[in-house]
């Protein structure tokens, strides 16, 4: 019976292996009425392997079709294969056999031709079970699920499972489900043990890069701290939740509980209206009205665990190959939308041109998300080049040597702390103004508060640094709000 089977017994092999050949062979019928009803349909057929029938009969049906038709024959009816089979005795015994003219006859009654490429379809489907079955990979439970699912669908499952062995074997994989055990984390901040630091509401930015589509990279970059990972939760959990889709979060610099701190604090200052501030998980002892908030904000997640929006996995040692298993893996599961954060050198590469592995890195990242692979999406945030601190305008050169890891994306996005001496009255000033209708109006902006700038660096879908975005950024309370627009110098 083949394999390592998971069947137990020679019966029970037999018994799946009738099932299938019950929905198999009736549609190999089906393929070969419909040909014979319609010759001109061989010339535009799918790939049907004649050693893939299980069925003789319809075989040999098929075969008489196919060579009538390479000798002229545009028509079969009982008098053109009666002529044909003359020359081929060894057929025509079969045929008769096999109730002549009269068995192809009858199936003209049921079938239609405009049905052929479902017909095909399910064939393939029914030839891959059979070989699923002869080589183990089938169990009675298996051929359950897989009736109703189409043969690109088995493909995703088997995908899926072996992917997820691969992780493991590679490095020590966890997920977490970010809408789990927020209570207990709750109460862990308040023992005051925790240290650590810690496209929504977007309508600037998304009306120019058009949000994050399938297929498509988008690059993240700033430098250490500005918010690349607080930002990156602010911009897109909230929408994954809104429009209820998946999220895979990558990470290597953090880890999943930093992530669920991020979030709870997200729910308890734009859902709830609180002013929570993220310092207050690392030094714990909680007053009451922070409880109320924070457990508020906990069973607002937790209500979502069961459709596990958002799944964070965190890396012990950053892979690109890791990440290209991982991407696969959930992607044949359905999921969408991916992060990682944070892009670098992998850690099992050895060499002095790190920017040339990096570049290489790229490439195959965007070959496994673009249309023509898994078709996700996948967000990655990167460090900008120390030189970078020190620049006014963002732009590409930013990257460092590793400037061309931006070939392959669709957007770049590049953040970095507005200076006082860009706000009014100073050597600097920028003048910011508020997008309203076809027109802008001058806006003041708040001393007191630091403002990020966002900088369009790369943009398939619209313009590219044509203005910088302002933003009233908290990263202490993760509140994000687009103030206006500004037009910064570009340095020389």
């Amino acid at each position: 019976m083949g394999g390592d089977n998971y069947l137990a017994t020679q019966e029970q092999f037999e018994e799946i292996r009738k099932k299938i050949l019950s929905y198999k062979v009736p549609v190999e019928a089906s393929i070969v009425g419909c040909l014979w009803k319609n010759p001109d349909l061989y010339y535009s057929l799918d790939y049907v392997d004649l050693e893939h029938f299980s069925n003789n009969m319809w075989k040999v049906y098929f075969v008489i079709g196919k060579e009538m038709l390479k000798e002229g024959d545009k028509q079969f009816d009982d008098v053109s294969v009666a002529l044909y089979l003359q020359k081929h005795p060894k057929l025509e015994k079969k045929y008769q056999e096999y109730g002549g003219y009269n068995t192809i006859e009858e199936m003209f009654t049921y079938i239609n031709p405009i049905n052929l490429d479902g017909y095909i379809q399910d064939f393939h489907k029914w030839w891959t079970m059979l070989q699923l079955l002869t080589m183990g990979f089938l169990d009675p439970d298996n051929f359950k699920k897989f009736i109703d699912l189409t043969s690109e669908e088995i493909y995703s499952y088997y995908t899926a499972k072996i992917n997820d062995i691969f992780i493991h074997a590679d490095t020590e994989v966890k997920s977490y489900n970010l809408c789990d055990g927020l209570t207990d984390l709750i109460k862990e901040c308040d023992k005051g043990l925790l240290e650590g630091l810690p496209l929504h509401n977007s309508p600037i930015l998304n009306t120019e890069i058009g949000g994050c589509r399938l297929g498509e990279l988008t690059l993240l970059g700033a430098n250490s701290g500005v918010g690349k990972t607080t930002t990156t939760i602010e911009l897109l959990f909230p929408s994954i939740f809104k429009h209820d889709q998946q999220l895979v979060m990558i990470i290597n610099e953090q880890d999943e509980k930093k992530i669920k701190r991020e979030m709870i604090c997200w729910i308890a200052n734009n859902i709830y209206g609180g002013n929570f501030d993220k310092k207050r998980f690392r030094q714990g002892h909680f007053i009451q009205e922070e409880w109320d908030i924070l457990n508020k904000s906990a069973k607002y997640l937790e209500e979502k665990k069961e459709t596990r929006h958002i799944t964070v996995i965190p890396l012990t040692q950053y892979k690109t190959s890791t990440v290209l298993k991982i991407i696969n893996k959930y992607s044949a599961m359905g999921v969408k939308y991916f992060v990682l954060d944070t892009f670098k050198l992998s850690q099992d590469k050895k060499t002095a041109d790190f920017w040339l592995e990096m570049q290489n890195d790229m490439v195959k990242l965007y070959d496994c998300i673009k249309p023509s692979a898994n078709n996700v999406h996948l967000w990655c945030t990167v460090q900008l080049s120390k030189e970078a601190i020190n620049k006014r305008y963002l732009n590409q050169y930013c990257m460092g040597m590793a400037k061309n890891i931006v070939d392959v994306a669709s957007t770049v996005i590049m953040l970095r702390k507005m200076r006082e001496d860009e706000k009014q009255g100073g050597s600097h000033t920028l003048e910011v103004k508020k997008p309203v209708g076809k027109s802008k109006i001058i806006i003041s902006l708040k001393p007191e508060t630091i403002y990020t700038l966002a900088f369009i660096v790369k943009n398939r879908e619209g313009s590219t640094n044509e203005y910088q975005i302002v933003i009233d950024n908290n990263l202490a309370l993760n509140k994000y709000e687009e103030v206006g627009v500004c037009r910064v110098p570009e340095d020389y």
